[in-house]
């Protein structure tokens, strides 16, 4: 049966079948459990989801080195915060199918014939609503938690073998055999990069400022302690919105407005509650690159200009243009450390 956009919580919420099964390790923490069998709204568009084939207990990964699909053996069904090619947004691709987005590598996952391949360089807002056919996938319930990866132009699913090698499985139509444990996969959640709903504040260890957002602009602010972040500061304090399509927006609660990068510089938004991300607003919604996720340092590159916040001293501005994919660690004057200082709250 192939699942609707309506039946998607259905189907997800189906991963409690896990919670009785060998599907998930001993290190898995009874609040992830949770998180998964529960659904939560984890799963809806612009969520991160790791794709885990239990039989090969491997993930799938997007290499940068390799333009086919390629696997990473793991006994744990636990997502590390440096595993990026691991990780996948969940993309409105219309009519019930959905693209899979890696943001290190700024491509989708892609079905042609019998293989599995990455796209060429496409951001996660770009996805065209025609064409592109052999990028957008049907889940399909497996049962048990588990779902299929159905590619309707192919009339194939996504496959992994035992030895972890991806391809495509012979042609079918969208029901998914029981004995078909290739096309079999668990859709884990994994924990974004700047959790939507938390607290933040941004450092730049090379100028030692955090991002500031004043009334009427941004700037740099440096700490009397470097890196420490003073308990009375609260400009410097933003709440991360989901902005959809795994983007993020930074509302400041001093001023009600957010960061926002037009077409010429890194300004403030007009005032706006705060509560959740405007609708039709594109300025002001980031995509977060894992620059160096280990050290819980990031980049903020804006898609539609291509460029990233820039602390350039105590000035913010825009970075050159750069493709997503082509981002260096190099470019230290983008690169913010997140310090987090209140979590999200439980749903």
């Amino acid at each position: 049966m192939v699942a609707s956009l309506q039946v998607f919580a259905m189907i997800w919420a189906s991963l409690a079948g896990m919670l009785s099964s060998v599907k998930f390790s001993e290190d898995a923490n009874e609040t992830e459990l949770s998180q998964v069998s529960e659904g939560g709204g984890l799963y809806s568009f612009g969520s991160t989801v790791a794709i885990y084939n239990p039989h090969a207990s491997r993930f799938v990964q997007m290499n940068k080195d390799s333009n086919t699909m390629t696997s990473k053996a793991s006994s744990s069904i636990h997502l590390e915060m440096f595993e990026r090619w691991e990780r996948f947004i969940i993309v409105n691709a219309g009519n019930g199918k959905i693209g899979l987005h890696n943001t290190h590598n700024n491509r989708f996952l892609k079905l042609v014939g019998g293989a599995i391949y990455t796209s060429p360089v496409k951001d996660v807002i770009s996805l065209p609503s025609s064409g592109w056919d052999n990028e957008k996938f049907e889940i399909i319930d497996g049962g048990d938690g588990e779902v299929g990866l159905y590619n309707r132009h192919n009339r194939r699913f996504v496959s992994m073998d035992g030895n972890g090698r991806m391809y495509a499985s012979p042609e079918r139509g969208d029901t998914l055999p029981e004995s078909w444990t290739h096309q079999r996969f668990f859709l884990v959640p994994a924990k974004p990069y700047l959790v939507p709903g938390s607290v933040v504040g941004l450092y730049n260890e090379r100028s030692q400022n955090y991002l500031r957002l004043r009334d009427w602009d941004m700037d740099g602010h440096r700490p009397p302690n470097p890196p420490h972040f003073p308990s009375n500061w609260g400009w410097e304090k933003f709440k991360v919105l989901d902005a959809g399509a795994g983007r993020v927006a930074l509302w400041n609660h001093v001023h009600r407005k957010m960061v926002k990068m037009d077409g010429s510089r890194v300004h403030v938004s007009p005032e706006t509650a705060g509560d959740r991300f405007p609708g039709g607003w594109e300025s002001e919604a980031f995509v977060v690159i894992p620059i160096l996720p280990n050290e819980h340092k990031i980049m903020l590159w804006h898609p539609g200009n291509e460029r990233c916040i820039k602390m350039d001293g105590t000035s913010v501005v825009r970075s050159s243009t750069r493709s997503a994919e082509d981002l260096s660690t190099s470019w230290d004057k983008e690169t913010f450390k997140v310090v987090v200082l209140e979590d999200a709250p439980p749903n």
